[in-house]
């Protein structure tokens, strides 16, 4: 192999290695678009998750004022109605359902139905009237 031959060779090694670097430096751009893409999904994920999780503080805070809030009313209830309260520590969410249902069962249920029944027939009565007076005034 005499010189000429040899430096077409390491010129040939040469071009191939310099393809091959271009590749690998196009290659390693993409690799780095993608990083800084997913680094501003993260950052946004992130923002996302911080949202959520003030969200459901909120509204964890909202369920147990109005918690808070039926409590109180039940125990105004039941004041009114003349139940004694058993203590003044806060029930659990057990006696609370129990408290509840307790309530719903003292109330008559023949009572509610009448009550219902007189005000759905006092309003058709009113209503009756209204159309009477309506058509006479049409008249």
């Amino acid at each position: 192999m005499n010189n000429n031959e040899t430096i077409a060779k390491l010129n040939e090694a040469l071009s191939k290695l310099i393809t091959a670097y271009e590749k690998l430096q196009e290659e390693n751009n993409v690799l780095n678009n993608q990083v800084e893409k997913l680094t501003l999904e993260k950052s946004s994920l992130i923002k996302e998750k911080e949202s959520l999780e003030e969200d459901l503080s909120k509204y964890e805070d909202v369920n147990t004022q109005q918690n808070n809030n039926i409590n109180s009313m039940l125990g105004k209830i039941e004041s009114l109605l003349g139940h004694d309260k058993k203590s003044d520590t806060k029930p659990s969410n057990e006696q609370q359902n129990n408290n509840y249902n307790d309530f719903i069962n003292d109330v008559p249920q023949e009572e509610t139905q009448n009550k219902s029944e007189n005000n759905n027939s006092s309003g058709k009565l009113d209503l009756n009237r209204m159309a009477s007076l309506l058509n006479g005034l049409n008249k």
